[in-house]
């Protein structure tokens, strides 16, 4: 029979301790409250209602009773979401609805979950009593940072863009530093291992797809998709083919951390291991094979292609061969495979795979952007010219021998050299310190205590390490920065959590005093009216943005369609200066329109007003950005379209070229546009001597141009065509041939060489002119203007039959509604059967077309892509 007494002493005892413990606890309420009331305490030495042996520790009690509580972890959840959101979606997220495009679209994203965010963490912190934000190495120098920010803000050449960021792309605003540093802040204050794991697995699931779907755009593989989807869907959801190499690189690191971290997982079944590693390994090969395919689209130094992933994949290897951080078993050698792959790719070099034309790689080079730095550093040492603000100075210190002056870049080649420009001198030595910071305060929390295997800190550090060097050395898009951003913050809060370091905080409660209790609820009430406000902010831009894409993506440009589309956008958002100048343009579109209907159609009265809105909402977008170049030469249009029916127009466009000339100094095109105004002014003017005087002006203009950059061709060929006017065959022949072996494609040069060669009429002329004329009739043979030249030179050299031949097939090719050129030209025919030679007055011409028409043929816009059939007067 089994002995009972000891199991009944056992439950007796138990039973007496708690209703002992109950009793006590109860007896100390009780005294607490009686103490409370009466105002006394144990010690005189502390206020009313506080003993620091009693008290503060039933308060600390109730904190925990509420930290654990069902409503404070619902707010902890919607934290995590928050952040699970932003690493999931950022490589993946777009709506493709935008005018901005996906840099834009990612940011929005960013800041609603960020918002989302600090509610929950707001809204918690007022229930449990207290905020506690969690100290780091990063913090002086990131709050510093943000102080300078702000005041380079203030001091900016346009406020509003540096507040908020510059179109298309927001994450050099002070709004988007300030999100950047609160995600810091949500992340190390409430990092945990499970939000550790969760968030690697979010990373590597988004990478995966998003690559996948990459390589399947590039090698053209539609077979599985609607052509519906297929169009929707862009080539990079990163943004650009840089920014998804640059991703490509950071996953491969990622991905191979990952590995080795399952690896060495006790609790996990070989069966599990096998299959989340072979699952894993089929994400380094789709990443590697981005890389390769994408190998000339990534950032590179003038010597050493790929330096961002050798220098990541570098720095992994050296830690594990170092044995600081050590795989487990015949792992150690993956790390090493990837290395060698790495460095296989840099000898091998790029490997055309794609199916598909992949677009150029355009970006500024390296060194341009370290030339602008150094003019700008000369020009603005301290603070520089706003944040947000680097077209400014891209426009105003591009150097002449710029490749492509009808680009203009708004991100630096590299992140150093673009903060320079911006944020001067003090900014750049700031950015650099956090920088070097989080470098060395990680390196070292790595090394110590090496008994430890920080794989996810080693991990977490070398793929952060990938996207610090691709935004130092070459352009630095949106999404890249942000997902460095919150990869950063991830990886300071691993290795606090692996490195053991001691969590100190900074700590807001409630339950200090009154005075405290009341600040931190008027905190807590501010900060949910800011995030409200800023809810409302960022939702109205957006959908601002969506009806400006609406209107650009309009198939017709009409005022009850994309016209009322870009003014919703501009009531939502009346700030953004690039709507006015669109809606600018889209009037001028809509008075040409007008312009080219029939005589009974036409409604002057539209025309005026529509040029009148252009001008104002070209004004408004210029007063917008008072300092954007791409505002004053969207006015200067504006002005120029409107010459024929605004008195002065064509004053005020040459204001505005200057203007834009002020910002753009080393741009040929102005020069080009300021000399054509002046041709322009020839036709109202009666003097002879203040037309060649005019005309003279506008030759100096376009010599201005080509002393700016020798290889401009529309500077060439209108310098010809003024050469011409002024009587200057010889150095006009030498002109437009020097335009026509610039653009070896332009019909149009070679049309006005030939043109010019017929004119000069000296020995050899006519056989190249008839050379040439042929040569263009070989690749149009429906080029009017080319066969009624092509006639006249027949005549001249006295071969009629053929001369009659090129006369017919113009009068084949001329478009209905010409009536009076057709009647010339058979005039002109007929003056061939009856022996008579064609004189303007034989063929019923008048005897001053054919000065006007040469006058007609300097004021010709031409931006060399224009054909002949384009070109009005170029007939003798």
């Amino acid at each position: 029979m089994i002995d009972l007494f000891p199991l009944f002493t056992i439950i007796r005892l138990r039973i007496y301790k708690t209703f002992k413990r109950k009793n006590m606890d109860l007896n100390h309420r009780v005294n607490v409250n009686l103490r409370d009331r009466q105002g006394g305490n144990f010690s005189p030495g502390f206020p009313r209602g506080f003993y620091p042996g009693m008290r503060r520790g039933n308060d600390e009690n109730i904190n925990k009773d509420k930290n654990n509580s069902r409503i404070a972890k619902f707010f902890d959840f919607l934290i995590n979401i928050s952040i699970l959101a932003i690493f999931f979606g950022l490589p993946l997220f777009f709506t493709g609805l935008s005018f901005q495009g996906i840099a834009f679209e990612k940011q929005i994203y960013f800041y609603f979950w960020i918002l989302l965010a600090l509610v929950a963490w707001g809204s918690k912190s007022g229930y449990v009593g207290e905020m506690r934000i969690k100290r780091t190495p990063l913090d002086v120098p990131i709050v510093i940072f943000w102080i300078f920010y702000l005041i380079a803000t203030i001091f900016s050449i346009d406020k509003w863009h540096s507040f908020v960021g510059f179109f298309g792309d927001p994450s050099r605003g002070f709004v988007s530093i300030t999100a950047i540093t609160i995600i810091y802040y949500l992340i190390v204050s409430n990092f945990s291992e499970k939000l550790l794991k969760w968030t690697t697995r979010a990373v590597i699931s988004s990478g995966i797809i998003a690559i996948s779907w990459q390589l399947i755009k590039i090698f053209n593989l539609k077979i599985f998709f609607f052509q519906s989807i297929w169009d929707f869907f862009p080539m990079s959801t990163i943004g650009s083919l840089q920014g998804s190499g640059v991703f490509a690189c950071f996953m491969v690191i990622f991905i191979m951390m990952k590995i080795l971290k399952i690896q060495s997982e006790e609790n996990l079944s070989l069966r599990k291991k096998i299959i989340y590693s072979v699952v894993y390994i089929i994400g380094i090969i789709i990443s590697l094979s981005m890389v390769v395919v994408l190998y000339n689209y990534l950032p590179m130094t003038r010597f050493f292609p790929l330096v961002g992933l050798v220098a990541g994949s570098a720095f992994f290897l050296i830690f594990v061969l170092a044995k600081i951080v050590r795989p487990k078993g015949s792992w150690t050698i993956f790390p090493m495979v990837i290395f060698i792959l790495i460095l296989g790719f840099l000898m091998v070099g790029s490997i055309n795979f794609s199916k598909a034309n992949l677009p150029f790689n355009v970006s500024i080079p390296y060194e341009t952007s370290v030339e602008i730095a150094k003019k700008s550093l000369e020009n603005n040492f301290f603070l520089g010219y706003g944040p947000g603000n680097y077209g400014y100075a891209f426009s105003k210190f591009l150097p002449a021998n710029f490749d492509n002056m009808n680009l203009r870049f708004f991100e630096g080649g590299g992140i150093l050299a673009e903060s320079i420009s911006t944020l001067g001198s003090i900014g750049t030595v700031l950015l650099l310190m956090i920088v070097l910071t989080f470098l060395g305060t990680n390196i070292f929390l790595l090394y110590r205590e090496k008994e430890k295997n920080k794989i996810y800190s080693l991990g977490m550090m070398s793929a952060t390490i990938v996207l610090i060097v691709n935004v130092m050395v070459a352009q630095a898009e949106a999404p890249i920065l942000l997902i460095l951003a919150v990869m950063g913050a991830m990886t300071t809060g691993t290795l606090l959590m692996e490195g053991n370091t001691k969590e100190k905080f900074i700590n807001f409660s409630l339950k200090a005093s009154p005075k405290f209790a009341l600040t931190l609820a008027f905190i807590s009430l501010l900060i949910f009216a800011s995030v409200a406000f800023l809810f409302v902010f960022f939702g109205k831009i957006f959908v601002a943005d969506i009806f400006m894409g609406k209107a650009v993506k309009a198939n017709n440009i009409s005022e009850d369609g994309s016209v009322i589309n870009i003014k919703k956008a501009i009531a939502m958002n009346g700030k953004e200066g690039r709507y006015f100048t669109r809606l600018g343009q889209e009037y001028v579109i809509l008075t040409s329109n007008e312009i080219v209907k029939g005589e009974k159609e036409r409604d002057p009265n539209k025309i005026k007003s529509y040029l009148d809105l252009a001008i104002e909402a070209g004004k408004k977008g210029k007063n917008l950005m008072p300092n954007d170049v791409t505002a004053s030469e969207a006015l200067a249009q504006i002005y120029e379209n409107s010459g024929i029916y605004l008195p002065e127009s064509l004053n005020l466009a040459e204001k505005e070229y200057q203007r834009a000339l002020e910002l753009e100094p080393n741009n040929p095109n102005f020069y080009v546009r300021l000399g054509q105004i002046k041709t322009k002014k020839v036709a109202a003017k009666e003097d002879a001597e203040d037309k060649k005087k005019t005309i003279e002006e506008s030759r100096e203009l376009f010599q201005k141009a080509l002393e700016v950059r020798k290889t401009s061709d529309t500077a060439y060929y209108n310098l010809a065509l003024a050469q011409e006017y002024l009587g200057q065959l010889d150095e006009a022949i030498t002109s437009m041939t020097k335009a026509a072996s610039i653009q070896r494609n332009n019909i149009n040069y070679v049309f006005n060489l030939a043109r010019l060669f017929q004119a000069r009429g000296g020995e050899n002329d006519d056989k190249l002119a008839e050379s040439l004329f042929k040569q263009i009739l070989g690749v149009n043979d429906r080029e009017i203007n080319t066969h009624f030249n092509l006639g006249l030179l027949y005549e001249k050299t006295e071969r009629r039959d053929e001369a009659k031949e090129e006369y017919e097939k113009v009068l084949d090719l001329l478009p209905s509604g010409s009536d009076k050129a057709r009647d010339q030209l058979k005039k002109m025919i007929s003056n061939i059967e009856l022996g008579i030679e064609n004189t303007p007055g034989s063929a019923n011409l008048d005897n001053s077309q054919e000065g006007e028409n040469q006058g007609e043929s300097i004021e010709q816009d031409q931006e060399g892509e224009s054909t002949p059939s384009d070109s009005q007067g170029t007939q003798n």
